[in-house]
């Protein structure tokens, strides 16, 4: 009936999608930057499937060195759980960031920045709209009634579609977890940045899909936690120097890597004030921002614990690498979590790598 596809990565973003029948289809400086673009609604025709319209376009900076909770990304959000009908894992602010609708013009499906609607989830419910969709377990519910829907687990996204396709208005959606690689590809410009958690819905209806980012919120960081996780770039960090990717520690796609990933390990990265690297390639002027995550928090967006990846200690020090790539888009090109002053552990396509500083 369709394929359907949406976003993820982390060192170097990728983009693309399918629609209709088949449905076609940044991030933050030193302290910490969330970019809500919105822009106005010309779809007069999908108005009654989407009542909200956003239509201003804000970028907020916040230090949070007063506050004892904070936004920050999670890794992962945890696939079994949301099939089960437990979003917990999904708990936070959902941002409408991208949509298309087909104008059935012969031009197929067309891309803008921003959002036609809101979602909304609660621990045991998805809503997206005024009600347009809801999901609670395995069923949606939509003007027309209630439809049973079947899941398909893909290691590091989950599809749910209706068992029974026969209908009116058809529903898609899928959940990708930070540093999934899929095939979107917007057009018109428009960029979705794929190293946050997605959720993204298509519908019939004029072949609309929506792509909705998240941050998820950590409860109770002291003060010093977050003065640390929250000083622009200094002369000297931690992380900084020379390192060399030893090994695959775990993964979220069921050991299906890429032919990118198979050649990770033995390359060189290294993090300066100046500039980051990976093996041949180097980006100028990077920003970091650093967060401090809890085991409990990391396990809340994954289905792994620090345990998992070799990590003893309680908190840890989470870097995220961003460089600038127009006037108000960042663009992630390394996340990682600082687990002593000798070893990252880097994030990259759902896999998680030792890296040793180099002697």
């Amino acid at each position: 009936m369709k394929s359907f596809f949406v976003l993820a990565l982390i060192l170097v973003p990728m983009l693309s999608l399918a629609s209709c029948g088949n449905n076609d289809n940044t991030s933050s400086n030193n302290s910490s930057v969330s970019i809500n673009a919105s822009t106005p609604s010309d779809e007069s025709s999908v108005s009654s499937q989407s009542s909200s319209v956003s239509s201003s376009t804000s970028t907020s900076v916040s230090t949070n060195t007063s506050s004892s909770t904070q936004d920050i990304q999670g890794t992962g959000m945890n696939l079994t759980q949301i099939q089960a009908g437990d979003y917990s894992s999904l708990l936070g602010t959902w941002t409408g960031v991208a949509y298309a609708v087909n104008p059935h013009n012969g031009t197929g499906e067309q891309w803008k920045a921003g959002s036609l609607s809101t979602l909304s989830v609660s621990s045991d419910k998805i809503v997206y709209g005024n009600g347009d969709l809801v999901i609670q377990g395995n069923t949606l519910k939509d003007s027309a009634g209630s439809h049973t829907l079947s899941f398909k687990n893909n290691g590091g996204s989950l599809d749910a579609s209706l068992t029974d396709e026969d209908v009116a208005n058809n529903w898609y959606v899928s959940f990708y977890q930070i540093g999934v690689t899929n095939n979107i590809q917007p057009n018109n410009g428009v960029k979705i940045d794929n190293t946050k958690n997605l959720i993204v819905i298509w519908t019939s209806n004029n072949g609309l899909t929506e792509v909705f980012e998240s941050k998820v919120i950590v409860q109770g960081l002291s003060k010093n936690a977050e003065d640390n996780a929250t000083t622009p770039n200094r002369e000297n960090e931690v992380f900084y120097g020379n390192w060399r990717i030893e090994k695959i520690l775990a993964d979220d796609v069921k050991g299906k890597f890429s032919d990118e990933i198979k050649n990770m390990v033995g390359k060189k990265v290294s993090y300066s004030k100046e500039q980051v690297s990976l093996g041949d390639k180097v980006w100028k002027s990077p920003a970091y921002n650093k967060t401090v995550i809890s085991d409990d928090n990391f396990q809340s967006g994954n289905s792994r614990s620090f345990i998992s990846i070799g990590i003893k200690e309680p908190t840890v020090i989470q870097v995220q690498a961003d460089i600038k790539y127009d006037k108000i888009s960042w663009q992630t090109i390394s996340l990682f979590l600082v687990k002593n002053n000798n070893t990252l552990i880097l994030f990259h396509q759902g896999v998680y790598f030792e890296v040793n500083r180099e002697q």
